[in-house]
C-alpha cells in the first residue's frame, strides 16, 4: 500500500501570504541524501520527477511513498533553490486497514527505475527532460550561471556528484564547502562527467581487488581505481622501446690480411765488381728475353667493411582509435 505525503494537495506561501509558484520538494530515504522514488498513484505505477514541482499557485501535487520504505525525508525549497524546511525523518503513513484506497495494479520496484546518477547512451543530441548531457559543463540553481542547466531540479544530481567523485574530479566553482547542499544553496555550480570523444572503461577494482589492466601511467587525472578518473591517447608517437626488433638478413664478410705478387722482366739482376772488369751479367729467360724473379709487397692490413643506414620514417603520431559508432551520454539529474 502506499502513504500520501501530507503536503500534498496544498499551498506553500511565505509569511506575507504569497504563494511560492514552483517552489520544489526533493524526497530522500531517511537522514540521507539518497534520492527516494515517490508516485503519482496510489498503486505507485506512475513515478513522479525528483524534485516534485508546485505549480504556479504554488500547490503540490498528490505524492504517494510506498509503505515499505517506512520513512523518508523531504527538503522543500523556493523555484529559485531557497530552503524552506527540510526534515529528515518522516512515517509514511497508509491506511489503517487493509483493502483501502483501491487503486490495484502492481507496485513498481524503485530498483527497476532509473536513479540520479544513471549513466545511459542514446541516439540523440538535444535536451533530454529529467537527464543532462554528460559534455563537461556544469549545473546549479537558478541563480549559479551553471552552464549546462541553472535550475532547482539539478540538487540531487548536484549532491550525488559532489558525494561521489573529489574536487580534483568534478570540481565545485570556489572548492567545496562544509556540504553539498550548503554548497547547492550558496548557489555554487559542480562540473559534469566530459564523455565528449571518450569511451567509458570500468575501474580497475569496481568492488574487489585491482584487476591490474589499467597503469597508472595512462592515467592523467585520477587513479585506475578512482572513479571518474580520465586518460589514455587519441594518437601516440612511438618510442625507441616501442619499436619492433628487427634483424637484418644476409652477412657481410671481412677481407683478411694478404699480399700482392709482383713479376718483371728485363731488370738486372745483378753487377759484377768494377775492379775485376766483370761484365753486368743478366738472366736469360729460355726465350732469350732478360727476366727477373717475381717479388711480393709486404703484408697489408685488413679491411673491416662498415655499413652506413639511410633514415627513413617521419616520426608522426598514429591513429590510437578503435572502430567506433557515435552517441550522447546521459545523466539522471
Amino acid at each position: 500500500m502506499a502513504g500520501l505525503w501530507n503536503l500534498s494537495l496544498t499551498q506553500r506561501i511565505d509569511l506575507n501570504g504569497k504563494p511560492y509558484p514552483g517552489a520544489k520538494a526533493y524526497f530522500y530515504e531517511a537522514e540521507t541524501l539518497t534520492p527516494l522514488i515517490v508516485y503519482q498513484n496510489y498503486d505507485c505505477s506512475v513515478s513522479h520527477p525528483n524534485p516534485v514541482a508546485a505549480d504556479g499557485y504554488g500547490m503540490f501535487p498528490a505524492v504517494y511513498l510506498k509503505e515499505s520504505d517506512g520513512f523518508f525525508r523531504v527538503r522543500v525549497t523556493t523555484s529559485g533553490g531557497v530552503i524552506l524546511f527540510d526534515q529528515a525523518t518522516l512515517p509514511i503513513i497508509g491506511p489503517s486497514g487493509g483493502g483501502g484506497g483501491g487503486g490495484g495494479g502492481t507496485p513498481v520496484d524503485p530498483n527497476a527505475l532509473w536513479q540520479t546518477g544513471d549513466i545511459k547512451t542514446r541516439f540523440a543530441t538535444g535536451v533530454h527532460p529529467g537527464w543532462e548531457r554528460c559534455n563537461g559543463r556544469t549545473i546549479g540553481d537558478a541563480t549559479s550561471g551553471a552552464t549546462g542547466r541553472a535550475n532547482a531540479d539539478t540538487q540531487a544530481l548536484f549532491e550525488f556528484l559532489w558525494a561521489a567523485v573529489p574536487n580534483t574530479i568534478l570540481a565545485v566553482n570556489g572548492g567545496r564547502g562544509a556540504s553539498a547542499s550548503a554548497d547547492f544553496t550558496a548557489h555554487k555550480t559542480i562540473q559534469l562527467p566530459d564523455f565528449r570523444g571518450r569511451a567509458v572503461f570500468g575501474l580497475d577494482d569496481m568492488g574487489t581487488s585491482a584487476a591490474g589492466r589499467l597503469l597508472s601511467a595512462l592515467v592523467a587525472t585520477g587513479s585506475p581505481t578512482q572513479l571518474g578518473s580520465s586518460g589514455g591517447d587519441d594518437q601516440h608517437v612511438l618510442t625507441v622501446p616501442e619499436l619492433p626488433v628487427v634483424t637484418p638478413a644476409g652477412t657481410i664478410s671481412e677481407i683478411p690480411p694478404h699480399v700482392h705478387g709482383l713479376s718483371g722482366n728485363g731488370g738486372p739482376l745483378g753487377r759484377g765488381s768494377a775492379e775485376g772488369g766483370a761484365r753486368d751479367t743478366q738472366l736469360m729467360s729460355p726465350s732469350g728475353a732478360a727476366s727477373s724473379p717475381p717479388i711480393n709487397t709486404g703484408t697489408a692490413g685488413g679491411v673491416t667493411p662498415t655499413f652506413t643506414g639511410t633514415p627513413f620514417g617521419g616520426g608522426a603520431p598514429h591513429n590510437n582509435m578503435p572502430p567506433f559508432a557515435l552517441a550522447s551520454f546521459y545523466i539522471k539529474l
